[in-house]
């Protein structure tokens, strides 16, 4: 795997997994983000991408999984043995697939969850209300009540009431409409650009590669692929298979006949 010319503030290192002493579901991984930047983690259903956020985030043990091989650093010091609680306090903070509010709070109070660990942090929730500005108009409304898009911007905007260092973000598009995952995209931006480095976890390949400075391709437990995004999205493979054009000449998008064959032909993994 190729690496990223930055320093990075999280580095995991040939990391094996297992769950239930039986299954073995990453096998060897190794990826970074370097500070300021945001990496794309890309993989279909299965791949082992919500693996690599339980086990960066401490949430293995309550899905009977464990870390066998390999290690994961923060800013240079080994993590894997800490709780989820105290990576949080390091300033690592997720985003959860399928967003996880709390549904019977409101959408203050869901805030000031995801706030605890910061004392006074009336000023973070005003940069919450300016990336989001909805969330103030319905600060007071049950979280349970917001539409989808309402209520993905409400899970980000909790996770950021940490202030954290570095956002990880579990398939934020998942769900949501065209015009709302161009408005999740913007936003993911916007909190790049003030200073947080993000690693996005994504199904869609179009959406995470136009904001990523370095992508990740995984199958089956494995990374298959790394490089830039213009590396990536050059790449034959990764434009039938997550983008589903063709590689011919007219660039055309594919059938689900021809793309059915992804299971059959993988170049990336002969």
């Amino acid at each position: 795997m190729g690496l990223i010319p930055k320093e990075s503030m999280l580095s995991v290192e040939n990391l094996e997994v297992v769950y239930n002493d039986v299954v073995l579901v990453l096998r060897g991984i190794s990826l970074e983000v370097p500070n300021g930047s945001v990496v794309a983690l890309l993989g279909a259903n299965g791949a082992g991408k919500t693996t690599t956020l339980r086990a960066i985030t401490g949430l293995l043990d309550i899905h009977d999984g464990e870390i066998t091989k390999g290690r994961i650093s923060w800013n240079g010091s080994e993590i894997s043995h800490l709780d989820p609680a105290h990576r949080v306090k390091r300033g690592i903070s997720q985003v959860m697939e399928s967003r996880r509010i709390f549904a019977e709070l409101s959408v203050d109070e869901n805030l000031t969850a995801g706030g605890y660990i910061r004392k006074g942090n009336g000023k973070i929730r005003d940069r919450v209300f300016e990336l989001f500005p909805r969330l103030e108009e319905r600060r007071k409304s049950i979280a349970g009540y917001l539409s989808g898009g309402e209520q993905q911007m409400l899970a980000i905007g909790r996770a950021m009431m940490s202030e954290p260092k570095l956002l990880i973000l579990d398939e934020p598009s998942l769900g949501l409409a065209p015009m709302l995952v161009q408005e999740v995209r913007d936003i993911i931006t916007d909190i790049n650009d003030a200073g947080t480095s993000v690693l996005l976890i994504e199904q869609n390949a179009t959406m995470a590669l136009s904001i990523a400075d370095y992508g990740y391709i995984m199958e089956t437990g494995k990374l298959v692929m790394d490089g830039k995004p213009e590396k990536l999205l050059a790449d034959d493979d990764v434009r039938e298979f997550y983008l589903g054009l063709g590689g011919g000449e007219d660039g055309g998008r594919r059938s689900f006949r021809d793309v059915k064959h992804y299971k059959r032909r993988k170049r990336w993994l002969s």
